[in-house]
């Protein structure tokens, strides 16, 4: 097997091995660059950044679908819609007059979760008088999130992320 002799990795002053370093570390003198390996990282990065921005694209205007409470388990994780009534008065929590926790239970006939909203978001759904009734059928968007017990719990990603849904004639929940 013939032997391959990379001259970049080798000093040509003392010749110690040196790795991919622009200068040997024992004499200090300026190693000899691979003049094709700068566009070719500079390709890679840009194929790499070309592929993180079309799947935040992708992510960002794909619509999300409805998931049945009942399949909802702790280990899901990412953004989550669901639908259901309102099955618990919602709990308002505050600290020094302002709301700092909203929590509630929505149902459907799959099952049982508890949808919760903390800080900006808490607040936001007070001030903007987004409290739902007892009974109502709302649709909740957010991320999934056990709690204590590891039940599933959803966490709003915003006010704007419980919105009522009309009735109509017949009910699916």
């Amino acid at each position: 097997m013939p032997h391959i002799h990379t001259q970049p990795a080798h000093c040509p002053a003392c010749g110690r091995y040196t790795g991919p370093a622009l200068e040997c570390p024992f004499c200090e003198i300026a190693l000899p660059k691979h003049r094709f390996l700068h566009p070719l990282r500079r390709a890679t990065m840009g194929i790499a950044f070309t592929g993180i921005a079309l799947l935040w694209l992708w992510a960002a205007h794909t619509s999300l679908q409805v998931t049945p409470i009942g399949e909802l388990t702790p280990g899901r994780i990412g953004r989550t819609r669901v639908v259901g009534s309102l099955s618990s008065k919602p709990s308002i929590d505050y600290h020094k007059g302002v709301p700092t926790h909203v929590r509630f239970k929505l149902a459907d006939r799959s099952g049982q979760i508890t949808v919760s909203a903390t800080r900006q978001v808490a607040r936001d759904l007070v001030e903007q008088g987004r409290i739902p009734a007892k009974g109502a059928i709302l649709q909740a968007t957010g991320h999934m999130s056990p709690d204590r017990d590891r039940r599933p719990r959803l966490f709003l990603e915003s006010a704007t992320a419980l919105s009522p849904v009309p009735v109509s004639g017949e009910s699916t929940l």
